[in-house]
This record gives structure tokens, C-alpha cells and sequence, in this order.
């Protein structure tokens, strides 16, 4: 994760005047800076303001915290995304998922562009010929579904990368996805100064990406065979989310990965 942001908080960290070379100046009491950069009844903000923040694309929140893009999405908040949040309803997707749903989100619900979704869906396309999402005794977990090399294609070399375009890059600190997504729906950025996160799901938009269905290895004591992995692209330096294979896999056989390991901290 990246460093968190050192711009003052302007409603939490007031402060005096910065003295000068030659200034004398009786102590100013905690209470009276206080009361003047509090704001004004019916206001929100110390200088008379009502400015909120815009909510179309906040997704899934947990009340407890906030985060918007004045204060760099950090859970801590500001004046006006606890203000907002008080009225905050979230999103509804217009097709709620389905248990082993694939699906980019809605257009419009998170800021994506139909450009970028349609681009999306084509690179889909890819990935669908090598990777199954299956339930039952294909896959690990009992009550759930997994993802199996596809059965009718050859087998996952061990090297080999596969982009999984579903999973949608968030510019907001990884603090952010920790408190207001539900375990598992998002992987941690772990780079020198980088800040931000892979989503894998977000209920709330309609978005589920077939990365998310990925088995833990320890669930069924095996070794993990694939983990994930980011890619440049070498023209326009935009980077993919994708998933690397690291033993051979035969046609019908589980993706596992280690989820206790689950940070990208390298690029290609």
C-alpha cells in the first residue's frame, strides 16, 4: 500500500497562523480554534459551504466508515462524505448476480465507460475458451463453485498468463476496499508507492469477475498452482490483471492459488 496521504485534514487537524521570525504572540486556546473552524450551523463546511460529494459510483459502503475524492478515499473521511453518508443508500444492481455469474459491470454504475465494457467483453472472449467456472465435484469447495482448465483445450503450461479482463483496476487505497468490501472481493496493490486495488466483485455495480471463484489451495491441502500476477502492456504501459500459472494444469484440472499470499507486488 501506499503512504497515506499528508495533506492536512482541514475539518479534524486546524491550526494557527504558522509563526514569523520576530512574532510575539499569547497561546491561543484549543477551544478557540476550535470554534472558529467549526462550521456554521446549516452548514457543512467551516467556511459556510454545503458542497457534498457526488455518490453515483460509492458502490458498496460500510456506515462506520467514508472516503471520497476530496479527502483521497481514505476510510477516515471528511466533512462532507460523513455528511453524505448519513442519507447514502447504495446502489442496486438492475440484475442482481447469480451464484457463478461472470459479468463486467452495469454501464454506468461505477464510471466505466460502454467504450471500455465493450472492449471487455471482446478480451472475454479469451479467457471463456481456457477457463471454466464449474460447481460440484469439478472443483473444491462443497458449497460452491471453482475454475478448471477447460476440458476440450490444451493444458495450462506452467508460465503460462492469462489476462482476466473482469477484474477492474480501483485508483483508491487499498484501506478503502478493506473497509467497505466484503472479504475476498478485492486484491491488495503491494507496490513501492503505488496506491490502489484489483476488484474482484462488487455486488453493487453487478460486476463479478471469474478470478473470484478461484479456490483457496488450502481448502483442499493441495499445493497452489497458479497466483496473480500483473502485466504492462509494452506499447501503452496500461497494466492487466491476470493470472499465472505455476505447475502444469491438465484439461479439466483446478485453478488453486494461496489466498494468505494474494498481494501483486511485481509487474512484467
Amino acid at each position: 500500500m501506499g503512504k497515506t496521504a499528508s495533506r492536512r485534514d482541514e475539518c479534524n487537524e486546524p491550526s494557527a497562523r504558522s509563526l514569523r521570525m520576530g512574532d510575539v504572540r499569547a497561546p491561543i486556546a484549543k477551544s478557540a480554534i476550535a470554534a472558529s473552524t467549526a462550521p456554521k450551523p446549516g452548514t457543512v463546511w467551516p467556511g459556510g459551504s454545503n458542497w457534498l460529494p457526488a455518490t453515483q459510483h460509492w458502490g458498496t459502503r460500510n456506515p462506520e466508515f467514508h472516503g471520497c475524492g476530496k479527502c483521497r478515499w481514505y476510510p477516515k473521511g471528511c466533512l462532507g462524505c460523513r455528511k453524505a453518508g448519513q442519507t447514502y443508500t447504495p446502489r442496486v444492481a438492475e440484475i442482481p448476480l447469480r451464484p457463478g455469474d461472470v459479468r463486467l459491470p452495469e454501464a454506468g454504475s461505477d464510471g466505466t465507460s460502454k467504450i471500455q465494457l465493450k472492449e471487455l467483453e471482446q478480451d472475454m472472449l479469451d479467457l471463456h475458451r481456457r477457463l471454466l467456472v464449474v460447481s460440484g465435484s469439478q472443483q473444491s469447495d462443497p458449497c460452491g463453485f471453482g475454475v478448471i482448465a477447460s476440458p476440450h483445450r490444451p493444458k495450462l503450461r506452467a508460465g503460462e498468463i492469462l489476462r482476466d479482463p473482469s477484474v477492474l483496476y480501483v485508483s483508491r487505497p487499498a484501506a478503502y476496499a478493506a473497509v467497505h468490501l466484503p472479504q475476498f472481493h478485492a486484491v491488495e496493490v503491494d507496490g513501492k508507492g503505488r496506491i490502489g486495488y484489483w476488484r474482484l466483485r462488487e455486488d453493487a455495480f453487478g460486476h463479478c469477475s471469474l478470478t473470484f471463484y478461484i479456490n483457496d489451495s488450502s481448502m483442499s491441502g493441495t499445493t497452489p498452482n497458479c497466483f496473480y500476477h500483473t502485466k504492462r502492456d509494452r506499447f501503452s504501459m496500461e497494466e492487466y490483471f491476470c493470472i499465472k500459472i505455476s505447475a502444469d494444469i491438465e484439461p479439466g484440472g483446478e485453478l488453486l492459488a494461496a489466498y494468505d499470499v494474494c498481494k501483486l507486488s511485481s509487474v512484467d
